[in-house]
Formats: C-alpha cells, structure tokens, sequence
C-alpha cells in the first residue's frame, strides 16, 4: 500500500520489518539472505514488525507503527542495491520480501558496515512498487537518469549490475535475480 504527500514529494509503503544483517567480507546474497531469515523464523527468533517505509528527498525513513516514531534513517547515497522477492514466503504474515544494501560508517570503530535490511510487503505488486520508488527516488536524489548514469555530476558512478541464477533456500527451486545493468535493483521471481 502506498500513499504520495505531494507536497513533501513523499512516498508511503506499510510493511513488515524483518531482519537486519552486517555483512562480513563476503557479500549476502538474496538467497542467502532467505536461508538465514527461514531459520531464524523457524528457531522462533524473528519478529514481524508493523512498519511504515517512508521515501523522502533524503532518504528511507522506518517508522513504527505503534508509536509513529522514526527509529532508522538511511541516506540515499547510502543505499547500494534493492531487490524484491517474488516468490511468496509462507512463514511470514506479508509475504513478498524486499531487501536493501546500505553502508553505515561506524564512529566508535572507525570502520564502514554494509547493512542488508529485509521487509515483507502484502502483495506483490507492493514488494516491486516499494522497490521501484526506491531505485526512483535514490536516483533522482543522487541526480542519476534512468539509465543509472550522472546528469548533473561525474563523480556519481554505479557499479555495473549482472544478472545471476541462484538456488533459494529451502525449495530447489532455481530462478533468476536481475541486477539490471547499472540500475542496481533486481526482482526474484
């Protein structure tokens, strides 16, 4: 579900909050990502989380539900990748998972720490809406064109994307992630 404040030119998603993960050296991927989330859940150590995912000009903004405070704010220019899941997990209320790479520099340890943070959206016309707005509204605040290339600087540069067959967790059911070239968002389906 999504509500627009044009005045504020901001987006509105209700969503799940599932897991946060640090990445180590190696990179998540979504299918790891699942394999981890399922086990957590089946050890009864996930709690879904009613949410709100605001899109601002700034960033993403969490904000419970309960108490309509924001607890996470996230820089666009701290968002690396999204994706969404579209095979429907049964172990969650909202079903159809979205995932987000972000880097966080930690003060205290003088280091920088990729973050993959997961959501679960109602349908999922939501999980890929939430992850298109999200692809949108980083790149028109990074000042990108749609083909992940800088408008207004050269300093801004994307990593080039790919497209990768991978094994989710616990079905063996194979299908395709794609990192669109440049675009850095990608749909499980």
């Amino acid at each position: 579900m999504r509500n627009r404040d044009s005045n504020k030119e901001e987006l509105s998603f209700k969503a799940h909050h599932i897991a946060s993960f640090i990445e180590g050296e190696e990179k998540l991927t979504a299918s790891s990502v699942v394999h981890h989330i399922s086990l957590l859940h089946r050890g009864g150590r996930i709690d879904e989380t009613p949410c709100k995912v605001r899109l601002d000009k700034k960033g993403i903004l969490i904000e419970l539900n309960s108490s309509e405070e924001v607890v996470e704010f996230f820089e666009w220019s701290s968002i690396s990748d999204q994706a969404a899941i579209f095979k429907r997990s049964e172990d969650f209320q909202y079903g159809y998972l979205i995932l987000f790479r972000c880097s966080q520099y930690n003060a205290d340890l003088e280091l920088k720490d990729s973050e993959v943070h997961v959501f679960s959206c109602e349908t999922k016309d939501d999980a890929k809406l939430l992850v298109d707005s999200i692809y949108n509204q980083k790149n028109s605040a990074l000042g990108l064109n749609s083909n992940g290339d800088a408008s207004r600087s050269l300093e801004v540069n994307l990593r080039r994307g790919r497209s990768e067959e991978v094994s989710l967790f616990p079905a063996n059911l194979f299908v395709n992630i794609f990192t669109l070239c440049k675009r850095t968002h990608s749909f499980v389906n």
